[in-house]
């Protein structure tokens, strides 16, 4: 191993005995602002902040076939940096804590709408792509996709060429290292190469991820969720209530209170059109509706940029609740907010112990039983060329009703027991799922409780679905036949 390279590796330990001190509290350090706060943790961490704009460098994409038996020192290597980037995390976590919320908003706003858009990592994280976001079947709310393939050796691509400096660096050390080198070590110098490129390029993506993955694991739920606690405490007059306190506070509101609660949200954010607690998947959030798909993507209650955004009813729904089917959409966020514990009810046991939905408008309660949980696609690509239509607003006939529901109850996790008739009203939320195919939507169906109807379920005919129907994507990329490739496409009409 040259110099250089130990001089490197004692340059980048990080010890686990540096911790932050939780106990300074004075105004000055309240008021650092959020580039001091990288600044320091870079020199405390000897972070090299990256030069250079962070775009993907155009590249031929070479395969390279990782041998653990010949890279055992760079695996120890990166293990010790995985240890040294936890603390890190957990360093940056209490430094937020101490700045102004005022100044987290403007930074996080200006980070995303800048720093996302235009200065991306040489290399995209599990993590990134990992990140959700949403939603919608319309057109305008549809966001395009990167790929994602499975982390494997032959999927790891390397750049066809590094910054010049860097690559200089590395000849240096190449020619220092090879004078001393017998010849017949000499003849494997292209694989060290190799190596040594994905060591520097590694390095530059670890470097480069800092601060994205500081904004979008702390500052975005930070944020999410602070602002949500707030909007709910004016609702039901109790911060950090779970939605079984939700549902009994807003259940012994008499008109009035109702009245004058709906009131102050609406003041707040005129598009306020409901309340939605889902007890399963620990939602209660208020729901909004825009004269678009697009509108509350990236935009909070109070009309803040946003992660996040806000949980809205398509706006093809002109009598949300009163039309057939009314459908709301919510971001799939990593830390469960928003619609991001949905994917609890793939489960039939949270479905037996919390199988309602529940809409608090300022007139009416409504009560949901869910009738089916699915996975489908948002693009034709992932089901050959068909797009299953579940955001429909009202269908025409009974037997288009009837044929649906059937498609619902084929395409669901399990059968849930709920039954249906001509008239129901349904409700849909709709989030992404990209755990089998990269366009996935987790769908969850539910309908209206009616007058004088028993609201319990019969457990006894939950059970799983031991053929259930996916999008053909789902079993090319099982490699299973599709039993369903011949099946006639269900159309809303």
């Amino acid at each position: 191993m040259s110099e250089k390279e130990k001089n490197f590796e004692e340059k980048e330990e990080i010890t686990a005995e540096e911790t932050v001190n939780d106990e300074a509290t004075d105004s000055e350090e309240k008021e650092e602002s959020f580039e001091d706060i990288f600044s320091s943790l870079r020199e405390k961490y000897n972070l090299d902040p990256f030069d250079g704009d962070g775009k993907p460098v155009e590249q031929e994409e070479t395969k390279v076939f990782y041998n653990p038996e010949e890279d055992k020192e760079m695996d120890e290597f990166f293990k010790e940096r995985e240890e040294g980037y936890t603390a890190l995390y957990e360093e940056v976590d209490a430094k937020i804590a101490g700045v102004d919320d005022e100044v987290l908003q403007k930074e996080a706003e200006v980070f995303n709408l800048e720093f996302k858009k235009e200065n991306k990592p040489i290399i995209e994280t599990p993590v990134q792509q990992e990140f959700e976001d949403v939603f919608s079947q319309s057109d305008e709310a549809l966001v395009e996709d990167e790929e994602i393939e499975e982390e494997t050796p032959e999927n790891i691509v390397i750049p066809a060429q590094l910054p010049a400096e860097n690559d200089a660096e590395i000849a240096e050390e190449i020619v220092a290292d090879e004078e001393d080198v017998p010849a017949k070590k000499k003849k494997g110098s292209a694989g060290e190469v190799i190596r040594k490129i994905i060591f520097a390029v590694s390095i530059i993506a670890l470097i480069g991820s800092v601060a994205w993955l500081v904004n979008d694991y702390f500052i975005q739920p930070y944020l999410i969720n602070k602002e949500n606690k707030e909007i709910e405490n004016i609702l039901v007059q109790t911060m950090d209530a779970d939605p079984e306190e939700v549902i009994e506070k807003l259940n012994n509101l008499d008109e009035e209170e109702k009245a004058v609660t709906f009131a102050s949200l609406r003041e707040i954010n005129p598009d306020f059109k409901a309340w939605i607690v889902v007890p399963g998947a620990d939602i209660s959030l208020a729901v909004v509706q825009g004269d678009n798909n697009d509108k509350y993507l990236n935009t909070g209650f109070r009309g803040k940029w946003s992660a996040g955004g806000t949980a809205f009813i398509d706006y093809q729904n002109n009598e949300p609740f009163f039309d057939t089917n009314t459908t709301i959409y919510g971001h799939n966020m990593r830390d469960g907010s928003m619609f991001g514990n949905v994917k609890n009810y793939k489960d039939k046991e949270t479905f037996k112990d919390n199988p309602y939905i529940y809409i608090y408008t300022e007139n009416e309660t409504y009560i949901y039983k869910i009738y089916s949980v699915f996975l489908t696609n948002a693009k034709k690509t992932s089901d050959d060329g068909y797009v299953f239509g579940y955001t429909f607003k009202n269908l025409s006939t009974e037997e288009c009703f009837n044929s649906y529901m059937e498609e619902l109850r084929v395409r669901s996790y399990y059968e849930t027991g709920v039954d249906y008739q001509a008239g129901d009203k349904l409700l849909t939320l709709s989030t992404c799922d990209r755990t089998v195919i990269r366009d996935g939507r987790l769908v969850v169906v539910a309908r209206l409780v009616r007058e004088n109807e028993d609201i319990s379920i019969d457990e006894s005919l939950v059970k799983d679905n031991e053929n259930q129907k996916f999008p053909a994507a789902y079993y090319d990329k099982n490699k299973m036949n599709n039993p369903y490739a011949t099946d006639e496409k269900w159309e809303a009409k």
